[in-house]
């Protein structure tokens, strides 16, 4: 059921956004083949193309048989190196247009292939480049259970009975829902989910970030027709529902750590097996049975014990794996392919340590409270999708998807929409959150308020740069927090965050946009903070800089001196002549911009 529900939306991610390219890994005779088969049947057949017996060449020669979406499904084939690499490439989502360089007749040629590649592999083994498994979404078949087998024997029972491939009432329900999807497909469909916001995206990895929205965007896919949208530049935008993010969340968490680690149907029979002990407890736990072993007399009883351990013998009849097959995927890595030894996931000893050929018992690494590979959220009873900065980043997130850079009027105009917006947003009332984007996309003059990128100046792309920065690193209190604080960081919205580093980059933008015969801002900015509280000459200053850093004096010197004269001409630096030489100080417009209370930029 979980195969289910995740199959159709990484078959449709080519349609929306960034390919989740998948492996689907399983003993043999467990139907992995039948159920990506019979759930690529629900797709207009110009988009599948079934591999099974195909060397790197035929893709490419038969690149006149693809279009602009196109899934790849390699079933059990051989994972040869010349393949893997091809594979490599058509799962390369920063690639455009896939290339395979080769030699014909003693000529270097170049073949290229352009549209959008999902690839899907099946197989039961193990799949041998640590690098192209760590570019694919991770799907396991474990069958924990007799009645799960007999369900699956039923299940093609049925099939062959009513010959499926051939039956009209199928065949129609398939036509339909393959109309369905086309009539998707054709939309063009662009999806927005204001939730992918607020997961934190440090637990799990890049590739795995991309995924994980990506699958949310193709939930969305399926339900356009019961979603709303937005229209900017003409452009529709469709707002995906918290609905959306959380069934795949839901499906996502069940897998972490397979998707963390990219962990087999073997290797997660393993750990299934093994019991789950810290260091100390496997050791404790083997001098405990090791003593019984040495006391006994009975040859019986010395083998009842050696069967009760986690030796690979035991573990290889418990679980069904070959016992050298075992081996790799316990402590012996083949290829680029990681043990779960390397992996840290179990640890092993040996059961009489004074016998070098004591057999090994292994034992499952007891976890820590971490939440490694889960993706943990920032939601809680609304608070947080009601706080400003959630409120200025769906705002912000959502124009910048549609290429529209605000301007210092559009981001006045932002600020203003998200403070007085007087209905509060719930996460299990669609129309809650959807009116509040409407609103403000209804409000925003696109010809006013963004700035036009083909004519934009420096100082232009500077503001737009630095929006996106006060965003991402303020720190803006929900509503429900204490009013004083709240108001008073509301206030800071306005020009930035007070925290050091937004302080420098408000100065920076102020020193950019208002006086643009300063060079160089960040020495400016420098300079300033040397300056604010005390006089300094040349060579003070310069010696000031440079305890910081390992630049050159002579460099030093002539960028500081250069820098200096910029803001003495803005009248940001004043130069004073005294009897023991030249000093520097700030102005107080200088040191209002650089003040150590609420940044207040003139």
């Amino acid at each position: 059921m979980e195969l289910k529900k995740q199959l159709p939306l990484i078959l449709s991610s080519v349609f929306i956004d960034q390919p989740v390219h998948t492996e689907l890994n399983a003993d043999t005779g467990v139907g992995k083949t039948d159920i990506i088969i019979e759930t690529s049947k629900n797709y207009p057949p110009c988009y599948i193309n079934i591999l099974r017996t195909v060397s790197p060449k035929n893709i490419y020669y038969d690149r006149n048989s693809y279009g602009e979406f196109n899934i790849l499904i390699f079933d059990d084939v051989v994972l040869s190196e010349p393949m893997i690499e091809v594979i490599k490439e058509l799962a390369d989502n920063n690639k455009p247009v896939k290339e395979l360089k080769t030699v014909i007749d003693g000529k270097s040629r170049t073949f290229t292939l352009e549209g959008k590649f999902l690839v899907i592999l099946t197989y039961a083994k193990q799949n041998p480049d640590e690098e192209l498994l760590n570019r694919l979404y991770k799907l396991n078949i474990i069958i924990k259970k007799e009645a799960s087998k007999t369900s699956i024997k039923h299940k093609i029972q049925t099939n062959a009975v009513i010959d499926s491939d051939n039956n009209e009432i199928i065949k129609r329900s398939r036509l339909i829902i393959q109309a369905a999807i086309q009539y998707l497909v054709e939309k063009d469909i662009i999806v927005f989910n204001p939730f992918t916001l607020l997961f934190d995206p440090s637990s799990l990895n890049n590739r795995n970030i991309k995924g994980f929205i990506t699958l949310v965007k193709s939930k969305t896919f399926f339900h356009v027709e019961r979603r709303k949208r937005v229209e900017i530049n003409n452009e529709a935008i469709y707002i995906g529902s918290y609905e959306d993010y959380s069934f795949v969340k839901e499906l996502w968490d069940k897998s972490a750590e397979t998707q963390e680690l990219k962990l087999n149907s073997k290797q997660i029979k393993i750990l299934d097996y093994l019991p789950e002990k810290t260091r100390e407890e496997a050791y404790k736990d083997n001098e405990d049975a090791l003593k019984k072993y040495k006391e006994s007399d009975s040859r019986e009883e010395k083998d009842k014990i050696i069967g009760n351990e986690y030796t690979r013998r035991n573990i290889s009849i418990a679980t069904g794996i070959n016992i050298n097959t075992l081996r790799n995927y316990l402590d012996k890595s083949q290829g680029t392919a990681k043990s779960l030894e390397d992996l840290g996931l179990i640890g092993k000893i040996k059961f009489d340590s004074n016998n070098p050929s004591s057999q090994w018992t292994y034992y499952k690494v007891k976890k820590n409270d971490e939440n490694n590979g889960y993706v943990s959220c920032e939601i809680e009873n609304n608070k947080h999708i009601n706080a400003l900065k959630f409120k200025l980043d769906i705002l912000y997130s959502l124009l910048t998807l549609s290429n529209i850079s605000i301007n210092e009027d559009g981001w006045e105009y932002l600020n203003s929409y998200c403070r007085n917006y007087p209905d509060e947003i719930h996460l299990d009332e669609y129309n809650s959150y959807y009116s509040f984007i409407e609103g403000a996309i209804k409000g925003f003059n696109f010809e006013e308020y963004s700035v036009n990128l083909s004519d934009a100046s420096y100082a232009d792309l500077t503001y737009v740069k630095d929006v996106g920065c006060i965003l991402k690193n303020s720190k803006i209190l929900s509503p429900h927090d204490d009013e004083d604080n709240y108001h008073n960081l509301q206030k800071v919205v306005g020009n930035a965050p007070i925290d050091e580093k937004n302080r420098k980059i408000g100065v920076n933008h102020y020193l950019t946009s208002n006086t643009s015969m300063i060079k160089n801002t960040e020495l400016a900015y420098t300079i300033g903070v040397c300056l604010k509280n005390e006089s300094l000459t040349a060579k003070e200053l310069i010696d000031k800089i440079q305890e910081d850093g390992e630049v050159s004096v002579d460099f030093l010197a002539i960028s500081v001196g250069e820098c200096i004269n910029d803001l003495i001409n803005c009248q940001l630096v004043l130069k004073d002549l005294t009897n023991d030489g030249v000093y520097y100080k700030a102005s107080d417009s200088f040191k209002q911009l650089l003040g150590d209370g609420q940044l207040c930029i003139p």
